[in-house]
């Protein structure tokens, strides 16, 4: 779920930012317009995404603690250049601005994300890398779903951001799962010793 109820802080957030006097700077104005229409869901697909998600951060990030919220024109004119900056607009769809980066070299992955902090589907904490881009680091990590019918039999399925070797280049299963992770996707969780065996790449003993 990548969407916001409109109610909490989320909602009185947006309203202070909605209520500023930015008359002067036809680019906050154009931001407001923005957050206006936005459909309180970050899932990539409507617009105002990518601003929504980093003028909310902040303000997630001090409700959370328990802190004072910050200055709302300060929060909308840093995301506003930032955007400008890096991307030449404010508008850019969210997975080019929220990505799901692992590796280096020929290794490296760079997928596209949603969701937000805060949401169901948490991207929650990111680095800002030298291209403008905002590499995730804290939110959803392992997923797994596990079902038993009435005879006792269980399935199921899971999924994390990258890969079962994250910290082994080499190894096909260093970031094998994240296309799926992106895609919302889940894959199996086998127990049945003759499906595990239907699917194996290899077998060895250590």
């Amino acid at each position: 779920d990548t969407a916001y109820a409109k109610a909490g802080y989320a909602k009185a957030w947006i309203d202070r930012l909605l209520a500023l006097n930015v008359a002067d700077d036809p680019a906050l104005v154009q931001a407001q317009d923005l957050l206006r229409k936005w459909d309180w869901n970050l899932d990539g697909k409507g617009r105002g995404d990518a601003l929504a998600l980093m003028v909310l951060r902040p303000a997630n990030g001090s409700h959370y603690q328990r802190r004072a919220a910050p200055d709302p024109r300060t929060v909308l004119k840093e995301t506003v250049v930032h955007l400008q900056k890096h991307f030449a607009g404010l508008d850019p769809k969210l997975g080019t601005v929220l990505r799901l980066r692992h590796g280096e070299g020929a290794r490296r992955i760079g997928l596209p994300l949603d969701g937000g902090n805060d949401t169901v589907r948490a991207s929650t904490l990111w680095d800002v890398e030298p291209d403008g881009r905002l590499k995730v680091r804290h939110g959803d990590s392992f997923i797994m779903f596990m079902t038993w019918d009435r005879d006792g039999r269980v399935r199921s399925e899971s999924i994390q951001p990258f890969g079962a070797a994250t910290t082994r280049p080499d190894s096909p299963h260093y970031s094998d799962q994240a296309p799926l992770f992106v895609r919302h996707q889940l894959k199996p969780v086998l127990f049945d010793p003759a499906a595990l065996m239907a699917t194996k790449p290899r077998v060895y003993r250590p």
